[in-house]
């Protein structure tokens, strides 16, 4: 199944397991065994920083999943870190090989959570970080226990990106569903026909400069615009702005 048309059944999910189970068949079609989600909500949201985990691991690895409702235990795990500090998506393997070098470098703990990673079979992978509007730290890792190159697994990268994207929004629509206490700022999800043109073309893949040329207008407007929508739909990355986008029928593709 094509990853739009996964897309458009996660948006008609009615519940967090239909929309898990639609990510792992979808992550099972990429050539992935096993699938883990975990995102802690905002304490400001008021959702009192609960963990809400979902995984597929069969094997004592199920428990990293569990030790991340322990904050002291979370602060430790390189996947709560890569979301904590806002880095992208990246591709791994359990022999060290790691698409964002950096990484080694900013979470130094990276490497040996790998390697542990390893002793339980799996082999490769990739994660995911989630941020957006009432989410501390929130990730999705695909992991495959079949030996694979580094680069193989980067070329899923951007597929991954999209339908985490999408799934981490309507999730977050449950989330908002079950807590209808609380309440948007005014118009905070209303943009203007310009940022929606722009977002656009932000969903197909093209760069500020690109988008300046389509437009005719300069970058640092773009940029502009880009910074209004983050503000507005409560996110950081343009990923993120993209897949709520998409999830609120703001833009359609």
């Amino acid at each position: 199944m094509p990853i739009w048309q996964t897309i458009e059944k996660l948006l008609t999910a009615t519940s967090p397991a239909e929309t898990n189970l639609l990510v792992r068949s979808h992550a099972a079609r990429m050539g992935f065994d096993n699938v883990g989600f975990a995102a802690r909500a905002s304490a400001a949201m008021g959702a009192s920083g609960e963990v809400v985990t979902a995984h597929s691991y069969n094997s004592e690895w199920a428990a990293s999943y569990q030790r991340l409702s322990n904050p002291l235990s979370a602060d430790l795990d390189a996947r709560v870190l890569v979301s904590k500090r806002n880095l992208p998506a990246t591709a791994w393997t359990t022999c060290g090989q790691i698409s964002l070098p950096m990484l080694a470098v900013l979470i130094p703990s990276a490497k040996k959570q790998l390697g542990i990673a390893g002793e339980f079979g799996m082999r490769g992978g990739i994660t995911v970080p989630i941020q957006g509007r009432g989410i501390d730290w929130g990730f999705f890792t695909f992991s495959t226990d079949s030996s694979s190159k580094l680069e193989d697994l980067g070329a899923c990268l951007g597929e991954a990106m999209l339908l985490c994207g999408v799934a981490a929004s309507r999730m977050g629509q449950f989330q908002a569903e079950v807590q209808t206490q609380i309440k948007l700022p005014p118009n905070r999800n209303t943009l203007s026909a310009r940022e929606i043109e722009v977002l656009r073309w932000c969903a197909t893949g093209k760069t500020s400069w690109a988008i300046s040329e389509i437009l005719r207008i300069s970058e640092r407007t773009v940029n502009f615009h880009l910074g209004r929508i983050y503000q507005r739909l409560g996110v950081r990355t343009r990923s993120a702005a993209c897949a709520i986008a998409i999830a609120q029928q703001i833009i359609r593709l």
